[in-house]
């Protein structure tokens, strides 16, 4: 089992990941603010930082993340940027925070 964190931002993405054997991966990619560089490629980006932290550790889809994201400044900004997640098939179980948490 994999579980990930992601904190995405205005300039960067950064995910750690952490497997039940007790390895650890990291990834870092562009920005994930949605606002900034759309809807798509922020989806992009947090699924680029993720697949970078699991390099010889696992694949897509980890069984659950945690995504701490700029931007999310209204219900509808929630709602939007969670459906694309979970239509991306990052992880089983998605847990999206706003980035100040």
């Amino acid at each position: 089992m994999i579980w990930a964190g992601v904190d995405g931002g205005a300039t960067k993405t950064l995910a750690l990941v952490l497997s039940d054997k007790g390895e650890v991966g990291v990834g870092i990619s562009g920005p994930s603010n949605y606002h900034d560089v759309g809807l798509e490629k922020a989806v992009a980006n947090i699924r680029e930082a993720i697949e970078g932290s699991l390099k010889d550790i696992g694949e897509l889809p980890v069984f659950a993340a945690c995504y701490g994201l700029a931007g999310l400044d209204s219900p509808s900004d929630f709602k939007i940027v969670e459906k694309a997640i979970v239509e991306a098939n990052i992880a089983e179980k998605n847990f999206v925070v706003h980035d100040s948490v």
